[in-house]
């Protein structure tokens, strides 16, 4: 057993693993440009210069931040994005991320889907998505389980404004 222990961990070492498992990563960052004509997509990485990566095919799947199918055109400059890299430097598929805010709440009501978020003394207004999902303390909850000044993360559509998930949780307890 262990003699076939060792052939195993010096064949993984070796490159034993699939060549798909080794050479695709996921790079996150905000889009500078798409040129899909030349079939680039030229990505700004915080702490770091842009970088530019070829578009393994014009078709290559393209999802939103809540998994729909979108097309190549949409996505545009400023988005938060991440892309899965194959063969070192070509994107294999694009997915949108949701933007994201921490601040406390100043307002929420349910029945009209608001919410305002008080971020470092900007007000913030959002919309409420009827999917969304509210988490507590790890617990799905609904919206009237949240209370004016609950500090709160919000991640949402920035292209309409629109909350798609709100989580709190309470850092003096931990839960």
């Amino acid at each position: 057993m262990s003699r076939f222990l060792v052939i195993a961990v010096i064949g993984l070492m070796a490159g034993g693993l699939p060549c798909a498992a080794q050479d695709t990563f996921e790079v996150r960052g905000s889009v500078r440009e798409l040129d899909a004509k030349v079939g680039t997509i030229t990505i700004d990485i915080s702490n770091s210069k842009p970088h530019t990566y070829s578009l393994a095919s014009a078709d290559l799947p393209v999802r939103d931040a809540r998994d729909n199918p979108m097309k190549l055109q949409d996505v545009k400059p400023g988005q938060k994005i991440s892309l899965s890299i194959v063969s070192a430097s070509n994107v294999a598929a694009i997915k949108i991320l949701p933007s994201f805010k921490v601040g406390k709440i100043i307002h929420i009501n349910a029945e009209t889907r608001e919410l305002d978020l008080l971020v470092k003394k900007e007000k913030l207004r959002f919309k409420l998505a009827k999917d969304a999902h509210y988490i507590r303390s790890e617990r799905i909850v609904a919206p009237r389980d949240f209370r004016l000044g609950d500090r709160i993360s919000v991640y949402y559509l920035a292209e309409k404004n629109e909350v798609i998930m709100v989580t709190y949780r309470n850092l003096k307890t931990g839960s």
